[in-house]
Parts: structure tokens; C-alpha cells; sequence
């Protein structure tokens, strides 16, 4: 017998029930989880499942993982395959398929395996994959099938060949409806290996010209007319052929350094959504070779740039212009790169290599109308601020510069947001350190940023606690007697291992630094 609360709700009359349903696919629970929900509400009742199986916005999320497909069965050809066989292949996305009718759909293929092992060759790892590649070219095709209703398409695979496997059908296939394209192999350590585990032609060719067509805007229209946002990580393709143009955000990670696009390439790329891109990310995808030309990107408002390799970084620093920039993020990836400190001639070149980029960046872009800035594992030379704290103790000013992020920091006098994640001491001890010199016309010694909306510090490694506690120490007075300006910060956001919590509310206690203090200890960082 049903309980009375579900008695109730089945004697509401159809229009109430299909509102309920709604609701609970409006909800804010991931796409996956309501579509589970749904799938389990369509088998309380017949009533609530002739609701729900006639709502084809219900079913329009595909997601397909590595038990998506039917290993039991067998075929030769997968080019050749009928659309029944290969439906029977992919049951569920059978099923989804169907139920959705002519709805735009979202398709999410996750094939993240636990037998991948990144310290394995791709050959190996492929034979470990549960999917022969034939299974991943029948996917193809059935989503072929399904292009013009194709809204969100993302890719995600740690494997290689299923993701070359997925583009099979979809080469020259128009997308009318698709705003999203995301494909990432998810196997990071390629973007910063002089060669990658790949073969040299291998490519994501379905966003690529058919050879002998030439990229552009009348292609993209009729290709993709409303792809907005790119993201490419990990995959190597034919640069020179890449379609999409247009677009609003893009984001290139993790490329393969012997198929990183050249400089012309990505100026072509980039030019081909000139007026309309609003974001762009290079994580480990900036060219190696030196640009010519300058790339002028007159609406884009946020950058997030990371690099291993300095040069790269400071020749594109060079060469972008970007009068509207707004939003900043440095992702700092020289200790992923192991050339970057073989030795100790290795360590000051990267140390230097790394505070000419920090003033390439000051002498190129409008740092000063900046008002969000993300420094991701800063890492500088902690001697510098050495020198700086005995000139402030003693009263005096110093003829050597300031420190190359206390600098920066001043150049961006309209930061209202900073955000550093995983911080070396030499980067919190920025916050604290005092300039003992005038700069533009600030009198007396400063503290940089020392008016934000909100400083977050999120901490998932090493040992900064101690260093994290100096940052939010008294600033009224210092050494010698010296009155600092205190520091205002409407909010303070802090993520950080277990067991930093005592240090840091002590620190706290002592203070109103702040409108709002948030103190997140995650336990799953440990001590």
C-alpha cells in the first residue's frame, strides 16, 4: 500500500504531477543525478511513467561511459554496421535517443578507466581499455545521425584512441545547433615532454577541414553557426585546419609540445574569433617559436595563462594586445617541467627568466584596470624580501628594486578580488612586506592590495601555515614604530589542509580584518 503523501500526490490531476516532474529536472542537482531520479520516478507507478517517458526534455543528457556499450556484441565492420546492430551495441543511449524525440541534446562520454596507468605507453593502456576501437566509431555514427540535434558535446578520455575514434563519422557533418565542443585527454604530463606517446598524423579531425577547403568565418557559419565555447586539452590536431571560428571562450590545454600550434597558426585562430572572444585560456599551449605580428583582441576580458616553458610565455606576452582585459589568471608550471631545474645555473635562469615575464607582463597589458587576479603556484625568490624587511626596519629606502611581484601587484592598483592558490612563502610574504618607498605618489610605506573586495587563499599542499598566519598578523605598527595603513578586506576566503585551523584562528582572533572570515579545513588534505 502506498504511503498517504504518495497516495495524495497520485490523485492530483495530470498537469500538477508533469509540474512536479519539472521541478525535479529544473532542480540544481548535476544533469546525471536528475536524469537517474527520473529514470527511477518513471518506474514508481504506469501513471508516472507515461508522464515522464512522453516528456521528451527529460531524457536530452546522453552520458555514455565505459559500461555503455555491449561488449557481447559482435560485428566486422563498423563502418558497415546497421543502425539496428549498433543501437543494440549502446542500449541506453538507444533508449535516450528515442525518448528525447527532436529535442537539442547534451552528450557527456566519460571513459575515464580504472585500468589507465599514466606511466604506460598508449599502446598499452589501449589494450587495457575495455573497448575494442570499433566500439568508439559506431558511437560516431550514431551520433552522426544525431548531428543537427547536437547542442553540447563533450569528450572526455585518458585513452587516446576512442577520442580519434569518436571523430570518425563526424568529419564534414554541419552541427547547426551545437554551442559547445570539449575534448580532453586527460593526461596532462604531454603538454610539458619535448614528444608526446603519439603518433605524429593522429588528430581530433571531426572540428577540421576536409583537405583541400581553407578555414573560415562562411565555413564556421555553415559548419557550426552558434559554437561558442572551444576546449581542447591534450589534443593534437592539424591547426591549420581548425573550423570553429566565432567563438566566445577558448581554452587550449595541455597540448602535445610537438603539436602545439605555431605562432601563425594560433594567430589565425584567434583572429578567426577576433571581435567576439571573451575568454581565453593557454594552459601549457602557448607556440615555442617567436611571433612577428601582433594579435590584437580588442573585447577580451579574461585571460588565464599557464607555461612551463618562459620563453613561450613571454614571447605571446609580447605579441598579445589586450585593451579590455579584465580578469587575469598566471598559472605558474615551471616545476612541472623538470629542464627548468636541473641544476643550479637552471634555477637562477628559470628565476630570471620568470621575473622578466612578470615585467613583460607590466610593460604589455593594462594591468592597472585589472580588478580580478589569480596567481596559481606562484613561486618566486624568497632572498628578495630580505633586504626589504632590514630597509624597513631601519628607516631607510633601498636603491636595489622592489621584488618583481610586490611590483606587479602594485601596477594592478585596481584589483578588488585576488585569488592564489597554493602560494609559496615568497608570495605570501608580498602580502606582508612593506615597500619603504614612495610609489606613484603614495606616501610613506605601504602594504600592496590593501583595499579588496575579497582575498581567497586556497592551500591543497606543502606547508604554509605559519606564513599563511603572517598575512593576517596586526599591521598598524610595525619595527621601529613605523605606522602602516591597516589592511581592509570585506571578505576573507580560506581553503586549507586539516589541522591549519589553530594557527590560523589565533591569527584571526587577534584582528577585524575583515566583514566576513570563511574557514574551510579539508580533511581529505590531511595534516
Amino acid at each position: 500500500m502506498y504511503p498517504i503523501n504518495l497516495v495524495t500526490i497520485l490523485s492530483l490531476p495530470n498537469e500538477i504531477q508533469l509540474e512536479i516532474l519539472h521541478a525535479l529536472n529544473d532542480s540544481s542537482k548535476t544533469k546525471i543525478s536528475k536524469q537517474d531520479t527520473l529514470r527511477a520516478v518513471s518506474q514508481v507507478c504506469s501513471r508516472w511513467r507515461i508522464l515522464s517517458l512522453s516528456t521528451s526534455v527529460f531524457w536530452t543528457y546522453i552520458f555514455i561511459c565505459e559500461t555503455s556499450v555491449d561488449l557481447g556484441i559482435n560485428f566486422d565492420d563498423p563502418y558497415t554496421v546497421d543502425e539496428t546492430h549498433a543501437f543494440r551495441t549502446f542500449p541506453w543511449v538507444s533508449t535516450l535517443l528515442h525518448r528525447s524525440g527532436s529535442q537539442p541534446i547534451d552528450v557527456s562520454i566519460d571513459l575515464q578507466s580504472e585500468a589507465f596507468n599514466p606511466a604506460f605507453p598508449e599502446a598499452e593502456n589501449q589494450s587495457n581499455f575495455s573497448w575494442h576501437p570499433s566500439h568508439a566509431v559506431i558511437l560516431s555514427r550514431i551520433l552522426a545521425a544525431q548531428a543537427t540535434r547536437l547542442r553540447t558535446v563533450e569528450i572526455l578520455s585518458e585513452v587516446w584512441q576512442p577520442i580519434q575514434g569518436l571523430a570518425a563519422a563526424l568529419v564534414d557533418v554541419p552541427m547547426p545547433l551545437l554551442q559547445t565542443w570539449t575534448v580532453t585527454r586527460d593526461n596532462a604530463q604531454w603538454g610539458h615532454e619535448l614528444y608526446s606517446d603519439l603518433d605524429i598524423d593522429a588528430d581530433m579531425s571531426a572540428i577540421e577541414c576536409t583537405p583541400g577547403t581553407q578555414p573560415s568565418a562562411e565555413l564556421s557559419s555553415r559548419m557550426y553557426p552558434n559554437l561558442r565555447v572551444l576546449t581542447l586539452q591534450g589534443v593534437p590536431q592539424h591547426w591549420n585546419q581548425v573550423i570553429p571560428r566565432n567563438l566566445v571562450e577558448l581554452d587550449l590545454e595541455y597540448l602535445p609540445v610537438n603539436r602545439r600550434p605555431n605562432y601563425e597558426e594560433l594567430k589565425n585562430l584567434l583572429l578567426g574569433s577576433q571581435f567576439s572572444l571573451q575568454s581565453l585560456t593557454l594552459w601549457a599551449a602557448a607556440p615555442l617559436g617567436e611571433g612577428r605580428s601582433k594579435i590584437n583582441l580588442p573585447n577580451l576580458k579574461t585571460l588565464s595563462l599557464g607555461f612551463s616553458f618562459l620563453n613561450a610565455a613571454i614571447g605571446l606576452t609580447t605579441h598579445l594586445e589586450l585593451p579590455s582585459l579584465r580578469t587575469l589568471e598566471i598559472y605558474d608550471m615551471t616545476h612541472q617541467n623538470p629542464f627548468n631545474f636541473v641544476n643550479e645555473y637552471d634555477v637562477r635562469r628559470t628565476f630570471l627568466l620568470l621575473e622578466d615575464f612578470y615585467w613583460h607582463m607590466i610593460d604589455h597589458w593594462p594591468l592597472r584596470q585589472i580588478t580580478s587576479l589569480t596567481l596559481r603556484s606562484p613561486a618566486f625568490n624568497l632572498l628578495d624580501y630580505d633586504q626589504l624587511d632590514e630597509a624597513f626596519a631601519g628607516q631607510r629606502e633601498i636603491d636595489t628594486p622592489l621584488p618583481i611581484l610586490i611590483t606587479f601587484l602594485m601596477h594592478c592598483s585596481s584589483l578588488k578580488n585576488i585569488h592564489l592558490i597554493n602560494p609559496d612563502s615568497s608570495s605570501l610574504r608580498a602580502l606582508v612586506t612593506v615597500s619603504p618607498v614612495d610609489h606613484q605618489n603614495v606616501p610613506g610605506p605601504i602594504l600592496v592590495c590593501s583595499s579588496l573586495d575579497l582575498l581567497h587563499i586556497e592551500i591543497t599542499k606543502g606547508n604554509q601555515s605559519i606564513h599563511l598566519a603572517e598575512v593576517f598578523s596586526p599591521t598598524k605598527y610595525w619595527a621601529g614604530g613605523q605606522r602602516v595603513a591597516p589592511r581592509a578586506i570585506d571578505t576573507i576566503a580560506l581553503n586549507v589542509p586539516s589541522g591549519w585551523g589553530t594557527i590560523l584562528r589565533s591569527a584571526l582572533s587577534d584582528i577585524n580584518l575583515a566583514q566576513k572570515i570563511s574557514l574551510n579545513e579539508d580533511k581529505r588534505l590531511g595534516q
